[in-house]
Order: C-alpha cells, then structure tokens, then sequence
C-alpha cells in the first residue's frame, strides 16, 4: 500500500514537470494572478506589513539572489506542497477528496513558514509568524493551488511564488535573511 502511494506521489511529481502547460491555462493562470495581487497589495500596503522599498545590494547579489529564489522557497515549496501533495489532473478524484486535499496542501503551506521560522530560519521568526504574512500566503497558495489543479504543471505556481517573493524582496521591504 504504500509503495503504490509513493509510485503515484512519484508519478503525479513525473507528469507535474513533464506537463505543459496549454495557452488558456497560461491565460488562466495570469488572471488567478492578477486576482492574487489585487488582493494581496492592498492588504499588505494598508496593514503595513508591505512598504514600497527598493532593495539595495552589490550588482552579484542582484544576480544570484533571484536564482537562488527561484529554488529556495519556490521551487521547492511548490514541488512539495502542489506537485507531491496533490494529484496531477489526469488523476480522477471526487470532488470532496479534491477539496479536502486542496485545503490540506494550503494548510500545510501556511504551518510550514512558522515551523521554518522555528526550526531553521530564526531570523524569520518575526515575519513568518506575522498575522498579515500567513493571510498573504494562504492567499499565495490557494492561486498555487487553483492553477496547479486546472493546468497539470507544477512550473505556474513556482512561476507565481517565485514572482511574488521577487516582488516581494526587490520592491516591497520583504526580507529574511541577511544580504551582503
């Protein structure tokens, strides 16, 4: 039973990297976007969690550091969190089981930050335990979430996580580690 489990957690990780995604999902998916930050702007600007701050660092960190936020949280957060937790789109399930597992992998997403905080990142224990933060990134991961499940590809809501922190860091005071 459980190899079949890791078989198809293995399988659903193979198709979510391997699917391309089709031009009305990108559509879609832009739109779930577009919603997101709607949203998440002005709540993060009136809350004053966010504030419009342009990032001062050396030419080199401008370079790596939004490879390196590409991998570390969005590549992999997503890959865990949409491709591992949920079932490629070519899995049928009911609709009870997707919802439940849908608000299972939002959930996980939100507790996950507070934990990282805890447990290996101390220096964002102030911000990933802020109230503001954790809506934020409820919202984040339910857009991961919707388009993951209408586009098959695990490559939309790395796209989506990956945009948001750049925006986030480079442009919206957003920082958990120490630069330069």
């Amino acid at each position: 039973m459980l190899k079949n489990f890791l078989q198809r957690r293995g399988q659903d990780l193979t198709l979510s990297l391997i699917t391309k995604p089709s031009k009305a999902d990108i559509i879609f998916s832009v739109t779930v976007a577009l919603i997101y930050a709607a949203i998440a702007l002005p709540v993060g600007l009136l809350t004053g969690f966010l504030k419009i701050h342009v990032l001062q660092i050396s030419t080199l960190t401008m370079v790596t550091l939004p490879l390196s936020l590409l991998v570390i949280p969005s590549f992999l957060e997503e890959v865990f969190f949409r491709a591992l937790m949920l079932p490629h789109k070519t899995r049928k399930h009911t609709a009870q089981k997707q919802v439940f597992l849908s608000l299972f992998s939002i959930f996980a997403f939100i507790a996950w930050h507070p934990i990282n905080a805890i447990t290996i990142n101390a220096v964002a224990y102030p911000i990933f335990t802020d109230p503001v933060f954790l809506l934020l990134a409820a919202l984040m991961a339910s857009a991961c979430t919707i388009t993951y499940l209408k586009s098959g590809s695990v490559w939309i809501p790395i796209s989506i996580h990956w945009i948001t922190v750049l925006v986030w860091v480079f442009f919206l005071g957003g920082r958990n580690v120490v630069l330069d």
